[in-house]
């Protein structure tokens, strides 16, 4: 059997009706990691993961540093500004998924440009693609201290537009990528 991942990419809807969709457990984890006002991405990215994956989302369970996981399959999610990304695969493989919106004010990101030296003199573009690769690794490693280099990474970055905003997306994996 093809390892197989699947993933979608979606702007976040202005109407929030998807909340009352969502089982208690996912609500509560997502207020208790972000807050009432910050919680709305992270609530669409679950709805998106349930309506594309097919998972009952009552069955999630949360690891301690948030990562969200279920028996039947992998998962990752990610938000940044507008969109959130998500994807799944069935088989046993390691995978994830990040998606940063290129900020405006590009020395908000000095603190991620100290680790690597050498990102310090490459274009906004290529260091939000490297920024979605890192926090890739971070997720497959959940979240330990990740020293090795971005070689490391396998799978599949690109870039989307929206208006005025561009984000980098990531997603880590071995297998096929396919878009739902």
């Amino acid at each position: 059997m093809n390892n197989v991942i699947y993933y979608k990419i979606k702007k976040i809807p202005n109407d929030n009706s998807f909340i009352k969709l969502l089982p208690k457990n996912v609500i509560e984890h997502s207020i208790n990691k972000y807050g009432e006002d910050g919680c709305i991405k992270s609530l669409y990215a679950y709805y998106l993961l349930g309506e594309i994956s097919g998972v009952n989302l009552n069955t999630l369970r949360f690891l301690e540093n948030g990562k969200p996981i279920v028996d039947e399959m992998q998962i990752s999610i990610s938000h940044s500004k507008n969109y959130v990304a998500v994807c799944y695969s069935k088989c046993n493989s390691d995978i994830s998924i990040d998606i940063e919106c290129h900020s405006k004010n590009f020395n908000n990101t000095f603190k991620f440009a100290k680790l690597y030296k050498g990102f310090l003199n490459v274009s906004n573009d290529v260091f939000y693609d490297k920024w979605t690769e890192y926090e890739c690794l971070l997720k497959v490693l959940n979240y330990k201290v990740y020293s090795k280099v971005l070689e490391d990474f396998k799978g599949t970055t690109f870039q989307l537009i929206d208006n005025n905003d561009k984000y980098s997306v990531s997603i880590y994996h071995t297998g096929i990528l396919v878009e739902k």
